[in-house]
């Protein structure tokens, strides 16, 4: 399902990008920006000593990341438009665990994506649009670091390798060739592929769900 979904957004893009050489209203620029993330853990098995579904979402913190690509606009008429993106994106989040000493490490996890939002926009005032859409992205490695140990550039089978989900937010117009946006994104696939078994081995009826989630903002210039 998330191949098929990947794919069809890739045609998209490519279908915008060829319409766009054949006299449309389109243009071309660069963004970058930052993204404020977490990630929503839920479902997971009762327990009679802790909520563990309370606990994993109180216990992480947002982390802060980067966001930077291309991004391109089609105007269909005065107050409605097309948009494709091709970003590399920064999603992850960070939190306090135990060692083995039981002293507590500050870690983070930070994931590595390449991502095609296509959306469209809403103009609501002159300079303000309203923008909704859907992001597919592919997972190009994990990072992070546990206490003062780095982590980076590692590879991770149990990532799955697309996240796929929903945008809104707005965008405003500073100048002809310099625009600001902000967007919140909602997952709506696992980002972890794993199966949970008991301590005897045995499969678990419920599995947990790792869902990511964010805001980000960013600035894009028309030099085009």
């Amino acid at each position: 399902m998330s191949n098929r979904i990947a794919l069809t957004s890739l045609c998209l893009f490519i279908g915008l990008t060829v319409f766009a050489q054949n006299g449309s209203k389109w243009e071309f620029g660069v963004k970058g920006g930052v993204n404020y993330s977490d990630q929503q853990a839920y479902k997971w098995p009762s327990s009679a000593s802790i909520d563990l579904n309370k606990f994993y979402n109180q216990s992480t913190e947002w982390l802060l990341g980067l966001n930077a690509g291309l991004h391109g606009k089609l105007r269909l008429s005065e107050k409605v438009g097309l948009n494709a993106d091709l970003v590399y994106n920064q999603r992850g989040f960070k939190g306090i665990t135990k060692d083995s000493s039981f002293q507590d490490v500050n870690y983070s996890s930070r994931f590595h994506y390449l991502s095609l939002p296509l959306y469209g926009n809403l103009r609501l005032m002159p300079r303000l649009a309203f923008e909704l859409g859907a992001e597919t992205s592919y997972f190009l490695n994990l990072g992070g670091k546990y206490g003062d140990t780095k982590r980076n550039g590692e590879s991770n089978e149990s990532v799955t390798n697309l996240d796929f989900g929903l945008i809104a937010g707005l965008s405003f117009e500073l100048t002809d060739r310099l625009s600001l946006q902000g967007r919140y994104y909602r997952g709506l696939k696992d980002v972890f592929d794993v199966t949970f078994t008991d301590v005897n081995g045995t499969e678990l009826d419920i599995n947990p769900r790792f869902i990511n989630h964010g805001v980000q903002l960013s600035l894009t210039v028309f030099p085009f």
